[in-house]
């Protein structure tokens, strides 16, 4: 399925399946210069299942809107700028005071990256070790963070949020080597230099005696028991970075992500890793549907036995490669999105593609039939 319209070639962005016959979807091109996102709800329990809200901000997660939320809404979608659209029967928009980077009240901590539902109440991460928690008033507070300080890097980035309870929940992110700059020293010897072999040579020197020299992106991952974080061993000898929580209960936690890691456990007994030492893969997103553990890299579709990946049967058709974004399994349905080509939804022996209506697809939405029960 093409998801284009003319100039505008969106992707699905972010996705959440609220039940076997209902879900809801961003689309959008991630132009930091024109933000905009087309949020695309389906509800097969109305004749015409579709419907639609237009933002002028990039969506990065969709959550389940809580039942004590604002009346009618049924999803909450959140923007790397702070803003929570709360999308159902009425568009409310709520903004998270100081995330973000270009937001008026940005502190400069960065972008937001993900929603979590936890017990019934939402939260979202994002860049610079941002937490934060909507309480029962409808106001969003920040969660202070702290862990070990490591001058090399950069404060991590979170980018996913997942738990049982809220002295239960796992955290994840990623830290990058702290870039390579001059002195103020060097700076003032060379102010005024053209001289670009000069100024090659000094960043030269730099990445030289730099602490962060030949090191690369790693991950952590974190566990809140209520009163104080325990960081959670990765493999690699740079910790590899993990893509996805699954709290499938409260003591099976599962964690996928680059080099083929898996890990399973909780945050009170440990985790182990239990991929295979062969599995290189870079691992997206992880489900349990039915007796089966299925797992997205960013290539395939894969089942999980406890020990190895092999590829996922049926396959789906099309010629065009997979770009997972996740899978999600909800009432006895497995649900796949795709990037580029879409949503399927697979019922243990058959697969159903969804296709989005080409005026959905289209930025300059005219509208569709009124839906009725």
């Amino acid at each position: 399925m093409r998801i284009e319209d003319g100039n505008w070639n969106p992707t699905i962005n972010a996705a959440h399946a609220a039940g076997r016959g209902r879900f809801c979807i961003a689309l959008c091109e991630l132009e930091y210069d024109d933000p905009f996102t087309a949020i695309i709800e389906y509800d097969d329990a109305f004749p015409q299942p579709w419907c639609r809200t237009d933002v002028l901000r990039e969506i990065y997660a969709i959550k389940p809107a809580p039942l004590a939320d604002p009346p009618g809404a049924r999803f909450a979608a959140l923007s790397n700028e702070g803003d929570v659209y709360w999308i159902g029967d009425q568009t409310v928009h709520e903004t998270i005071q100081g995330a973000g980077i270009q937001s008026p009240d940005a502190t400069g901590a960065g972008a937001l990256a993900n929603l979590g539902s936890i017990a019934g109440q939402l939260w979202a991460v994002g860049h610079g070790a941002q937490i934060y928690r909507r309480t029962t008033d409808h106001q969003w507070y920040q969660v202070p963070f702290r862990s070990k300080t490591d001058l090399r890097f950069e404060i991590i980035r979170f980018g996913e949020i997942a738990g049982s309870s809220e002295n239960d929940f796992y955290i994840e992110g990623s830290m990058s080597p702290k870039r390579i700059d001059l002195d103020e020293k060097t700076r003032n010897n060379l102010k005024g230099n053209k001289n670009w072999d000069d100024w090659n040579r000094a960043y030269e020197i730099a990445r030289e005696n730099s602490p962060s020299k030949g090191l690369v992106t790693e991950g952590r991952a974190y566990h809140w028991n209520g009163t104080s974080w325990t960081e959670i061993p990765i493999p690699g000898s740079s910790p590899h970075t993990i893509n996805d929580i699954y709290v499938e209960t409260p003591d099976k936690v599962w964690m996928v992500g680059s080099r083929g890691t898996i890990l399973v456990g909780n945050g009170r007994d440990g985790f182990r890793s239990v991929g295979f030492a062969g599995d290189t893969e870079t691992l997206l997103s992880i489900t349990r549907f039915k007796d089966q553990y299925v797992v997205a890299s960013d290539y395939a579709l894969h089942l999980f036995d406890g020990h190895h990946l092999t590829p996922f049967k049926p396959r789906l058709r099309g010629r065009a490669r997979p770009t997972p974004l996740k899978v999600q399994s909800v009432d006895d349905v497995l649900f796949y999105f795709d990037y580029k080509r879409g949503i399927h939804r697979y019922d243990g022996e058959r697969w159903t593609e969804i296709v989005i209506p080409a005026e959905l697809r289209a930025r300059a939405f005219k509208g569709l039939a009124p839906r009725s029960p």
